[in-house]
């Protein structure tokens, strides 16, 4: 501080800000409440800031909280920031989960409720039978409901299960004896205890006990109840086995038979005791005995004891069957023996000595293909058989059918080579069928002899009463043969056209000069063709000349390699001599210039050559030939793609053209932009998108016209803007 002329002041401003008020309400909360927006509870100025914990902006979770959470806000700025703390308090809320059984047994005694508890311990429980966390099912008997709560005001949780009480049940049930013979026991009718159980063990079904089958003590089950509170009883019933003298008997036995052992027709009871006229023990003697037979079967002891009588009836033996003895060749079918016999009799062959072997069965019996020996036959009557009879089969050997050698051969009714036939016996020739007298006996029928073509020579031999195979023997005569080709010896034809046919006039015993045996063969080339038939008595032949009389109209269109419309072409016939040939243009005479042949149209031009041999064969062949149109491709130098609509784009404009590639490249030979078909076009836009700026630009084009011509050439562009 001075005074006067020494004197210093200096001036200041100082900010005054308002002080703020960072009142606000205190809340409880269970911890499973929503979110709190904070700034709901403000009584004092508002656009602070709050912190503390689970706080988030302007908001407040109770979740995972318990007790007291201090909250803190704060107001102002600068030296006058207010700010207040207060305490939330954060209540937990309580979990009333809990699972009972689905079934308790009212015998089970005191439940502890806690022990199925998963949720918040301290709660309540409520429920028939409960006191306190105790429930005692004694009394209680089905379905019922228990209910836990826990917590305090809004934060309280309640649940309600239900379960059931099975009733106490009593399985117990008397003891009993119980006979085989008694047929079925009602197992209900032992009960002593509690009804509605199910019964199990040996010979049990359903609440049935059956005693078939069973001896002394059976185990016997019952169990009664629901579940888990189910209760069993297990005791012995004891059975006790009846006598049971059921049997059967054969219906009849024959006499003098023997039935050894009687227990095997026993169907009860074993061990009784067997009695009746022919009984011996256990065996039965049908020896002296005649009709019905009673058998007695006694089984068992006391009240128990069954009694059984069964009858079987004492059948005589019949006589032996009566039977021939026979004999047969061994090239004749087996003969069929005949037995005669009783009446109503059954009928068995035997082979071999003894009667153990059956052959068949029915009063005749076909032996088999060269059987022999001795057979049996026994006839069966009611069941008795008889002794068997003895029939003696003979087989005699035949003579073999006789091999003949020779070839049979008959040239004018000659025999011309020896036949000799081999085999045992004696020889018979016939002709054409067995006869009471042969043409000839003896092993050889000698060369020379006159007989018919066309007959059968048929031999045969005997021997020991047999008689052979007839062998049969054909005889040909071929006679004289002839060969003839139909038509004329010499054939013209016309082989570009069609094949020459050469037929024989026979069917059979053709051989040609190409190796067919065919009646017809088709020729395709000109030669001389022979034809020749043979048989064991001469060969005949005939030959033919085939001549090719064909016209060659063939002929080729030479076109230039630089032919385009309007050109010529060349017509030019491949050959000549011997034949005329026209020349037509699309149907109309052709006219050569010195240039061959002007096409001026765009058209298919048909050309067609026809000629006609000296030997009056024509041909004609057809060619189609089309001149191209040459390819037209105008590359303009400039464009403006200012976007007026007026030549925007540089575009090559061509016909005829089939592939194109222009590369387009700056002034510093970059590729700018790159055409890759005819349609193409660039619209003045580098590769990156951007307009390409005005100037000058090289391109270099390569192209491919319709036919297949290759064009390379480079220009400039004039891009203006």
């Amino acid at each position: 501080m001075g005074s006067g002329s020494c004197a210093d002041s200096q001036n200041q401003t100082i900010t005054v800000n308002p002080s703020g008020d960072p009142s606000f309400n205190v809340i409880t909360l269970c911890e499973s409440d929503a979110s709190v927006d904070l700034n709901t509870l403000l009584t004092g100025t508002t656009g602070g800031i709050w912190s503390g914990n689970s706080v988030s902006g302007n908001t407040f979770s109770p979740a995972g909280l318990n007790g007291n959470a201090a909250i803190t806000y704060s107001v102002g700025s600068g030296l006058c920031i207010a700010s207040l703390t207060q305490n939330f308090t954060v209540i937990t809320n309580g979990d009333a989960s809990f699972a009972l059984p689905a079934q308790i047994c009212e015998s089970s005694g005191t439940i502890n409720l806690n022990d199925y508890l998963s949720g918040t311990a301290g709660g309540t429980w409520t429920g028939s039978g409960v006191t306190g966390s105790n429930l005692n099912p004694a009394g209680l008997n089905g379905p019922m409901s228990i209910t836990y709560t826990v917590g305090s005001g809004s934060c309280a949780d309640t649940q309600q299960q239900n379960t059931s009480v099975a009733p106490d049940v009593n399985p117990a049930f008397n003891q009993t004896n119980v006979c085989t013979s008694d047929g079925l026991l009602d197992l209900n009718s032992l009960l002593t205890g509690s009804q509605g159980g199910t019964w199990s063990g040996t010979g049990v079904a359903a609440n049935l006990f059956n005693p078939v089958g069973l001896n002394g003590p059976v185990a016997v089950t019952y169990t009664v109840g629901i579940g888990s509170c189910a209760e069993t009883a297990t005791q012995n019933l004891i059975v006790i086995t009846a006598g049971d003298a059921s049997f059967t008997l054969p219906a009849s036995i024959c006499e003098g038979e023997q039935l050894v052992d009687l227990e095997a027709f026993a169907i009860g009871t074993p061990g009784g005791t067997w009695s009746g006229n022919g009984v011996t023990g256990n065996s039965f003697e049908a020896s002296g005995l005649s009709g019905p037979i009673a058998i007695t079967y006694t089984a068992g002891t006391g009240s128990c004891t069954d009694v059984q009588t069964n009858s079987i009836n004492v059948q005589a033996i019949p006589a032996p069957p009566q039977v021939n003895d026979t004999a047969y060749c061994n090239n004749e079918t087996a003969p069929v023996l005949t037995a005669v016999g009783d009446a109503g009799a059954i009928f068995t062959w035997y082979g071999g000595g003894a009667p153990d072997v059956v052959l068949a069965q029915g009063n005749s019996y076909q032996i088999p293909q060269n059987s022999a020996g001795q057979f049996l036959i026994t006839q069966t009557i009611n069941g008795c058989v008889s002794s068997p009879s003895v029939v003696e089969v003979t087989l005699n050997q035949a003579p073999l059918a006789p091999a003949l050698s020779g070839n049979g051969l008959l040239c004018n009714g000659i025999l011309m080579q020896a036949i000799t036939a081999n085999t045992s016996g004696t020889i018979n020739w016939y002709i054409n069928s067995v006869q009471s007298t042969p043409l000839y006996t003896g092993n050889t029928l000698a060369a020379g002899t006159v007989l018919n073509a066309g007959d059968d020579l048929l031999v045969q031999a005997s021997e020991n009463g047999c008689l052979s195979g007839i062998s049969d023997f054909p005889l040909n005569d071929p006679g004289v043969l002839t060969a003839n080709i139909l038509g004329e010896d010499e054939i013209v034809v016309c082989l570009n056209q069609e094949d020459a046919v050469l037929t024989s006039e026979d069917a059979s015993l053709n051989v040609w000069s190409n190796g067919s045996v065919n009646q017809q063969i088709e020729i395709n080339e000109a030669g001389i063709y022979f034809l020749n038939r043979s048989n064991e008595c001469g060969t005949a032949s005939d030959t033919v000349r085939v001549i090719d009389g064909s016209a060659d109209a063939s002929f080729f269109v030479e076109i230039p390699s630089n032919a385009f419309l309007p050109g010529f072409v060349i017509p030019t016939a491949l050959s000549a001599g011997g034949q005329t040939c026209t020349w037509l243009q699309n149907d109309v005479p052709l006219e050569f210039g010195l240039s061959g042949v002007l096409i001026s149209e765009e058209s298919d031009q048909i050309f067609t050559h026809i000629c006609v041999s000296d030997l009056g064969c024509a041909d004609t062949i057809t060619k189609t030939v089309k001149l191209p149109l040459p390819a037209e491709l105008f590359v303009p130098n400039s464009f403006t793609p200012n976007g007026d609509g007026n030549n925007d784009n540089w575009q090559p404009v061509g016909s005829r053209i089939k592939d194109l590639n222009i590369e387009i490249f700056n002034r510093w030979g970059e590729l700018v932009s790159q055409i890759t078909n005819p349609l193409g076009f660039w619209d003045g836009q580098s590769k990156n998108g951007q307009d390409a700026p005005e100037g000058v630009y090289t391109f270099k084009l390569r192209a491919r016209d319709m036919n297949l011509k290759d064009y390379e050439f480079f220009g400039a562009i004039n891009l203006i803007r």
